[in-house]
Order: structure tokens, then C-alpha cells, then sequence
């Protein structure tokens, strides 16, 4: 079972939007030192940025656990060395990149982003998935 994980963004914001779903049941998984996230520049970047946006506000965003997930976070110091997949969104590679350079399970709740017959060796897991086959 790995440990490693890299959170997509969507997993994140669903996590501060109900304190019951699977995501919200990763990150308490974090938060609690039961799994590793894995960060750099770039994906605390998106978290900061996305996280603020107005349309969070009437959900009481920035959630208070968000600066000690962050900080819990082992944050590699550069951006992950692109790999030869191809992603419609940009911003999605970077994730995937950086769960296939450690290793790392990519948690993400728009899978359809990630198409398996289009990447090879990273393990990418809708966060119910996840639940299902690691905790």
C-alpha cells in the first residue's frame, strides 16, 4: 500500500466543501500522519490560488486545516520533470508528473483528465476508489 499521495485540487476544494465525503476522509488520513502528501511549487500554487476564489467564500474557504496540510506536506522544491504524456488541461500534468516521480497514488475526482489507456505506471484513483482499496 502506498502512502504516497498527490491530491488534485478538485480533492482539496471538495474536502472544505462537506466534512463527510471521501475526500474530506483523505485529507483528516493526512492531517493525521496515516498518509504522505506530496507537493511542490506549483500544485501549493493552484491550492492558494483556487482555494481564494470568491465562489468558496459562502463555504467559509480558506478551510482552517488547509495551512497544516500544506505544511504537513513534503514539498519537493522544484516542479516535477515533465513526462512524455500529453494532457488536455496543462495544469493537470504536473500532478501526475509528480506522482510518477515518487512513486505516489494521484488522487483526483476527475478522472476523465487522467485517461488510463494514455498513461502508464502511476496509479490514478478517484478518492471513493482510493478509500476502497487502501484504507
Amino acid at each position: 500500500m502506498s502512502r504516497l499521495v498527490v491530491l488534485d485540487t478538485n480533492v482539496v476544494v471538495a474536502a472544505g466543501i462537506n466534512a463527510e465525503n471521501p475526500p474530506s476522509q483523505i485529507v483528516r488520513q493526512v492531517l493525521e500522519g496515516n498518509l504522505i502528501l506530496l507537493t511542490c511549487p506549483a500544485i501549493i500554487s493552484e491550492y492558494l490560488e483556487v482555494i481564494a476564489r470568491p465562489k468558496f467564500k459562502r463555504f467559509g474557504f480558506p478551510p482552517l486545516w488547509l495551512k497544516a496540510l500544506i505544511a504537513l506536506s513534503h514539498s519537493a522544491t522544484q516542479n516535477p520533470e515533465p513526462t512524455q504524456h500529453i494532457f488536455e488541461d496543462p495544469e493537470d500534468a504536473v500532478f501526475y508528473h509528480l506522482a510518477a516521480a515518487y512513486g505516489a497514488v494521484l488522487i483526483t475526482g476527475n478522472l476523465k483528465h487522467f485517461p488510463k489507456d494514455n498513461l502508464t505506471g502511476t496509479r490514478v484513483l478517484s478518492p471513493r476508489e482510493f478509500l476502497e482499496q487502501h484504507l
